[in-house]
């Protein structure tokens, strides 16, 4: 079952807009080259760009990334090189849900003075650490025919690509996890229905996160917030929130001045569509001062409402950034009600001087609330790229608000610069 407070999510069409647009600025210095494999030239380059496909790879091919793979390099694929453990190898790369294929369909390697051109194909997988977040380069299959130009690609060639393409992968810097004013606990990604995706909870949540059964977008770049997630952004930016109406009412032979104090409590929110629905408590206390010849008794009283106000709020997309503001409030009544000792001498006053502040109270907070509450929800992040002096800059474009499973989305394609 899902359990998740946010999550972003990029796609395997938006992956390869990336690793095509790295391409096209590296062709040239990071995606070609020359070795000296004992004392032969060999020249090599990638003819085509990376592909990289999110779908699960078949056994077979894991298979033949692991025998062509320098297992002793490379101990982090497997404490032992027995044949077992091999296989152990290939099985995990099948199954892994966070694993996913990088091919260079044409290759090209020149042996002496003949070039041959054959596929690279590449494991690879996206793990966290904490709040970071890597792309990471396991294992490359090259096949060639001739046993001596295999052993050079085995020795020489495989090993190269390991660098330049863990190097590439390595350079796309996923940022982790944010909201304003919200600590959040460690990530987790996994690959799910050809996406790549990135979640976590918030610090106080104590659950471990999961996208269990969750049907996410099938947009190229999202981002995903929870009801507690939003429920904590509420608490922070709308809980507290004080307002002060204040007046005088005509008794007829006199008249009070009074002056209210009231503060939102115990905020609830809820997701309608797109728009956030926010009940809440109104608290507070009154006091009014009433001229009586030089004299100036006091008489204090508490404040609530019934029913509890309801907030509609509309979010908005600035850029790739969410903003919330409200938009209209319920029908509600101010409770006015006498706190502690009433001088007799105003006794006579108390219901006319309740009924003025309940009328102000409940007009002026029906007024203001609805621009009260307004904050800056959630900024998609963008994904710099660096590696051999390319840089990239990947960021939302296109985005839109919606509603997944839900939860609060914003979702769209990406803009690369």
């Amino acid at each position: 079952m899902a359990n998740f407070d946010l999550a972003i999510g990029i796609s395997q069409n938006a992956m390869n807009e990336i690793t095509s647009a790295f391409y096209n600025k590296g062709k040239d210095s990071i995606f070609k080259g020359t070795l000296d494999a004992s004392g032969l030239t060999v020249a090599w380059q990638a003819n085509t760009p990376p592909v990289i496909n999110l779908a699960p790879t078949s056994l077979g091919m894991a298979q033949r990334l692991v025998s062509s793979c320098n297992l002793e390099k490379y101990p982090s694929l497997l404490p032992a090189v027995t044949e077992e453990g091999k296989a152990n190898v290939a099985q995990f790369l099948a199954d892994a849900n966070n694993g996913f294929s990088l091919t260079i369909e044409q290759f090209e390697m020149t042996f002496g003075t003949d070039p041959v051109t054959v596929p690279l194909n590449a494991r690879c997988s996206i793990t966290t650490n904490g709040s970071k977040t890597s792309l990471n380069l396991l294992a490359i299959s090259i096949t060639v025919q001739g046993t001596v130009n295999q052993n050079i690609v085995n020795k020489f060639i495989i090993p190269k690509m390991m660098d330049v393409l863990g190097g590439a992968l390595n350079g796309v810097q996923i940022p982790p996890l944010a909201l304003p004013n919200i600590n959040m606990g460690g990530s987790r990604a996994a690959i799910q229905n050809g996406q790549i995706i990135v979640f976590a909870n918030m610090s106080s949540n104590p659950a471990i996160p999961s996208i269990d059964g969750f049907s996410f977008p099938n947009n190229d770049f999202y981002a995903i917030l929870s009801n507690n997630t939003l429920q904590q952004e509420v608490n922070n930016s709308v809980a507290g929130k004080t307002f002060g109406p204040s007046g005088s009412v005509d008794l007829g032979i006199t008249h009070a001045d009074y002056h209210a104090t009231v503060t939102i409590q115990n905020p609830q929110v809820s997701i309608s569509g797109t728009d956030l629905v926010i009940n809440l408590a109104l608290s507070g206390s009154a006091g009014a001062s009433i001229t009586i010849g030089c004299s100036h008794p006091g008489i204090d009283f508490n404040v609530s409402a019934s029913p509890n106000p309801t907030v509609t709020c509309s979010t908005s997309i600035n850029g790739s950034s969410i903003s919330v503001s409200g938009s209209s409030c319920s029908s509600f009544a101010s409770i006015v009600s006498v706190s502690g000792w009433v001088p007799p001498i105003v006794s006579q006053f108390v219901e006319l001087i309740a009924t003025a502040i309940a009328s102000t109270v409940t007009g002026t907070i029906i007024s203001q609330i609805v621009g009260a509450i307004s904050f800056g929800s959630f900024q998609l992040p963008q994904i710099p790229v660096n590696y051999g002096g390319v840089s990239l800059s990947i960021a939302g474009a296109n985005m839109s608000m919606g509603n997944a499973g839900g939860f609060l989305s914003i979702q769209g394609g990406i803009s690369i610069s």
